[in-house]
């Protein structure tokens, strides 16, 4: 009976390691789909040049997930036509974004490209997305080394943490 309960702890604390490590590998891939994502629309700005309301509801019915509802809330804001393209932008930042993977810093990201969408003409969007795609792409690096440091971290400190408890209680 004990040695079952020591197999439990220590599987117990191995599984909360995972589940600690996986937050790591969703916000990787959260920003390469961002990054997926934006690629296309910027190719759809440059190439077909349609209004951004146009571009969005049309990506986000070929998206999925938080993508699709990201900008699904961009378009229903716009809409509404209450508010600004960026104060859209940016609550929808806010509402979709909040519960994921996403550091604080991805989503300023995100929020300065909605800034600058929209405001100049072609030349100066290509800028913007420049800009945006160096940044997030420093930052899918830096999530994929985080992804690899500390998710090991975190499975090691599972599983041997459980062996400590384990062995501390019997």
């Amino acid at each position: 009976m004990k040695f079952a309960l020591c197999i439990l702890i220590v599987v117990s604390c191995f599984g909360a390691g995972m589940v600690k490590a996986l937050e790591f590998s969703y916000r990787h891939r959260q920003l390469r789909e961002i990054h997926r994502s934006f690629k296309r629309l910027q190719t759809e700005i440059q190439y077909v040049r349609e209004t951004l309301p146009i571009l969005l509801e049309r990506l986000a019915k070929e998206e999925n997930g938080l993508l699709a509802a990201f900008y699904n809330d961009v378009c229903e804001g716009l809409k509404k036509g209450e508010k600004s393209f960026y104060e859209c932008w940016d609550t929808s930042v806010s509402n979709i974004y909040s519960n994921s993977s996403l550091l604080k810093e991805d989503k300023e990201i995100l929020r300065q490209l909605g800034q600058e969408l929209g405001k100049s003409d072609l030349q100066g969007q290509k800028s913007a997305f420049e800009r945006f795609f160096s940044r997030l792409e420093e930052q899918i690096k830096e999530s994929e080394e985080t992804k690899k440091k500390k998710g090991k971290m975190y499975q090691s400190l599972g599983f041997y943490g459980g062996i400590l408890i384990a062995l501390l209680l019997f």
